[in-house]
């Protein structure tokens, strides 16, 4: 507990989460020495906020595409990856995992959709590609 609040000027926050390490550790310990400590969680409040999310605007997602092709990519993948990821999440507000699960037997261009398996809470959904989305996954996929 001294540690966690060990400066004066920590946040509520920091010391929740300094206190989470320790708490972690002490129940590791506790498998081998019986005698081991483990501190209780939750004195200094949660430890793990949510963040206000914030969303990108047309101008910024472009932004973001355009200063992707500036990439270092020694065979051009990377750049034409990073560029069509974030394309892709624009268009179709998938998430980041999601995109980074995706298969190639989870597109389907010839019907038009995304299949995203385990997503949130489990759960598997179709997410409909619009025809630019698809075109541009088509030239994707050449490369």
């Amino acid at each position: 507990m001294a540690w966690a609040s060990l400066n004066k000027n920590f946040s509520r926050w920091y010391m929740s989460r300094r206190l989470e390490t320790i708490h972690t550790f002490a129940k590791y310990a506790s498998a081998f020495d019986s005698k081991a400590q483990i501190p209780p969680t939750g004195v200094f409040g949660k430890c793990h906020g949510r963040v206000t999310p914030y969303i990108y605007s047309e101008i910024e997602i472009q932004s973001l595409m355009k200063e992707a092709q500036f990439l270092n990519s020694p065979d051009g993948v990377r750049r034409y990856t990073v560029t069509t990821a974030i394309g892709l999440m624009w268009a179709t507000g998938i998430r980041v995992s999601e995109l980074t699960s995706l298969t190639f037997r989870n597109v389907n261009l010839d019907d038009g959709h995304l299949y995203i398996c385990g997503s949130k809470f489990k759960k598997n959904r179709i997410v409909p590609l619009h025809t630019s989305t698809i075109e541009e996954l088509r030239k994707y996929s050449t490369f």
